[in-house]
């Protein structure tokens, strides 16, 4: 079994991984996102927390997601809003892109339409 936990702080990912975490899951905060869909329109369940539960943007995740592989440990990115429009979903379609190149373990997701992206850019897709 592997123990899969959240990160919130990139300072945590040392302490869980002595204590036997190997699978990390965060999501992001993009200003972007925000301006265009509103403070309630959830790039993850947690959008409306703004930056207090998603600290990191897409850039600095893709550097924790460096740490967390160059550790030994993998990484899966949040999209786990229950649906999202189309608009939104062309967003994705780039954030999907960036993460693919990040080399990012898998992205966790909650609606249907995200395993096309997923599979669109050859990431494992955990539903």
């Amino acid at each position: 079994m592997k123990i899969l936990v959240p990160i919130n702080d990139i300072k945590q990912v040392d302490d869980y991984i002595s204590c036997g975490a190997e699978e990390f899951y965060l999501g992001f905060y993009e200003e972007e996102w925000v301006k265009r869909f509103g403070e309630y329109g959830d790039l993850n369940r947690l959008t409306g927390y703004g930056k207090k539960a998603n600290q990191y943007n897409l850039k600095e995740v893709a550097a924790l997601i460096k740490m967390i592989k160059d550790k030994g440990g993998s990484a899966f990115i949040t999209f786990n809003s229950s649906m999202y429009s189309k608009e939104q979903l062309s967003y994705i379609d780039r954030y999907m892109s960036q993460l693919s190149k990040y080399k990012v373990d898998g992205i966790i997701v909650s609606s249907p339409e995200l395993i096309e992206l997923c599979m669109k850019h050859n990431l494992f897709c955990v539903m």
